[in-house]
């Protein structure tokens, strides 16, 4: 938890006034900066900044008392997180106990953009000595199939798989709230989901780690919810929480994300690394590629963080991979090939296609695919942005 190599930083928002998150959300988005949660009361914003680690915390006064108490516990769990406080008392001696609980800026409603500019500079100024200091982080890669069919759940599978290795911890996230299909992909029955056991305490990555089941590869499975009617249990405020904690105990986090959209769906892709939108090459295929590339962009998700996968890619089918782009309007970042054979033994043995059939030629295009994307988003420590690979295959 502290500044990104370039400087950017990571935002919690906790106001009770959803139009002001809004107004504040949409400026440091526009800056080049991430908000990885919101929160519209102390007490669940508490719980995301926990599981979150934010580099910057922007905190509405409210309760003067119970605030100030929450930022004095914040700064001795969190110091190298920035804490920025919002009130309309601009009051000496309130800004003078703001700043004494622990608070580095104060803000003044009506907000002025400019103040808030001026704050982040100073901010990134004070974090930046403490970049890399923090606690690691992992990276979250998530898998977004365009249209069913698509192999979105294979690709999440065997992705994970590929990066497993002695120095790599890895967690496979079932996030498809109806239908998971992970845990039959692996030939395991999860004992446990994050939805029948979520409640009103907050999460712990003990409590995270109990719900796991551990993979004979080394791979360790979360489901989050097995039968439609759990899914209701998990809340938009789970998921900053849940993917918080994972990405401080795992190196690398896959998670199959399915095509159902809603508020904890939106909210993940604003926690994600990479999404993977998994496409055919075939026109409902790369017609829904097309709506969804320009949902997310409604969603204010930066293209930079979105990369097209084309499935079962066959190099004479009447549709090219430039088609696929003109009409996504995005590049093809990588190519699946389209192995029948290899597939088809691989789902008869029960067993995913790195494991059973390792030297296929989908199986090492999975594999590459995995260390391009290590590539990418490579880590000194874990979350550390250090250096980018070339798109491409």
């Amino acid at each position: 938890m502290a500044a990104r190599a370039d400087g950017k930083l990571g935002f919690v928002i906790i106001d009770s006034d959803a139009g002001a998150r809004g107004v504040v959300r949409k400026h440091l988005v526009a800056g080049g900066h991430r908000v990885t949660a919101e929160a519209d009361d102390l007490n669940a914003g508490l719980r995301l900044v926990r599981g979150v680690r934010p580099d910057v915390l922007v905190l509405d006064l409210g309760e003067a008392a119970n605030t100030l108490e929450s930022v004095s516990r914040l700064r001795e769990e969190f110091p190298g997180m920035g804490i920025v406080i919002v009130s309309s008392d601009s009051s000496p001696q309130l800004i003078l106990s703001c700043m004494r609980a622990g608070a580095h800026e104060f803000l003044t409603r009506p907000l002025d953009m400019v103040e808030v500019d001026r704050a982040v500079e100073r901010l990134q100024r004070t974090l930046a000595p403490m970049a890399g200091s923090g606690a690691p982080r992992g990276r979250v890669f998530c898998v977004y199939p365009a249209k069913g069919g698509a192999g979105g759940s294979s690709l999440a599978t065997n992705l994970a798989l590929s990066l497993v290795s002695e120095d790599r911890e890895v967690a496979l996230v079932d996030f498809n709230l109806q239908v998971g299909d992970l845990g039959l992909m692996l030939d395991m029955t999860p004992k446990h989901t994050f939805a029948a056991a979520a409640g009103e305490e907050a999460v712990d990555e003990s409590k995270l780690r109990s719900l796991m089941s551990p993979h004979a590869s080394g791979l360790s499975l979360l489901t989050i919810s097995d039968r439609p009617e759990e899914a209701d249990v998990v809340q938009r405020d789970h998921v900053p929480e849940i993917f918080g904690h994972l990405t401080t105990m795992f190196d690398y986090v896959v998670v199959d994300l399915g095509r159902h959209i809603d508020d904890r769906s939106i909210q993940l892709f604003d926690l994600c690394d990479s999404i993977l939108m998994v496409s055919s090459q075939d026109v409902p295929g790369i017609r829904n590629a097309r709506r969804y590339a320009d949902l997310l962009d409604r969603l204010e998700v930066p293209r930079e963080r979105i990369h097209l996968v084309v499935n079962r890619h066959h190099p004479k089918s009447r549709v090219s991979n430039r088609d696929v782009e003109d009409t996504v309007g995005m590049d093809v970042f990588w190519s699946l090939p389209n192995d029948f054979r290899s597939m088809s033994a691989a789902i008869d043995s029960g067993n995913p296609i790195v494991l059973d059939s390792p030297k296929s030629k989908l199986a090492r295009s999975f594999f590459e695919l995995g260390e391009i994307l290590v590539q990418k988003y490579s880590t000194g420590s874990r979350g550390q942005l250090v250096a980018a690979a070339p798109d491409g295959n």
